[in-house]
């Protein structure tokens, strides 16, 4: 019924049929005395419809914190996928980075300092021949795009996490809604 509502509609008629069988197959009750005062025994259905009306509005504001809870879980689902892609880019980019200063380094014959850019700078410019300088001022601008690239792949490894803790809260927060709204 609540999905009905959330659908659009105005007015919802139920039934009280358990089956078709019985005097009182469509009236809600089981059986009426035959004698005054005409006390008559309901069947459980009636008690459920009257238990949810009973509780209408706080179903519904229930069921739709649910319903928020549920969109939020898959917006940080997407969000979450989309830094994955990110992370995922920024390792490629990183590994190509590396490489490259590595085959550098090869080419100009020794290995520059991890220490900094500037230190990798001097290093680089104090090299000779020329040749061998420019190769390690290439790698010394790689080994920037390196760190470069290392620093978006933690960045984005932690909004991948923020993500997943949003989407696991909100997901738990949807199931208590949840089950609140089936609990007297």
């Amino acid at each position: 019924m609540l999905t009905l509502a959330e659908a659009g509609a105005e007015q919802v008629f139920v039934t009280l049929k358990d089956d078709f069988a019985g005097q009182f197959a469509s009236e809600g009750v089981v059986e009426i005395a035959g004698t005054a005062p005409y006390e008559s025994r309901r069947k459980l259905s009636f008690h459920a419809l009257g238990r949810l009306s009973g509780r209408w509005n706080e179903l519904w504001a229930l069921h739709m914190e649910r319903r928020r809870h549920e969109q939020l879980v898959a917006m940080h689902d997407q969000l979450e996928h989309s830094e994955r892609l990110v992370a995922r880019m920024a390792r490629s980019s990183r590994r190509d980075a590396r490489l490259a200063v590595r085959a550098h380094e090869r080419a100009a014959g020794s290995k520059l300092p991890t220490s900094g850019l500037r230190r990798c700078r001097q290093v680089a410019g104090a090299a000779r021949p020329a040749r061998k300088r420019a190769h390690l001022l290439q790698a010394c601008e790689l080994r920037t795009t390196e760190r470069a690239a290392a620093r978006t792949v933690r960045l984005a490894e932690r909004r991948i996490t923020r993500h997943r803790q949003e989407a696991l809260s909100n997901g738990l927060l949807a199931s208590d809604y949840a089950r609140r709204a089936l609990s007297d």
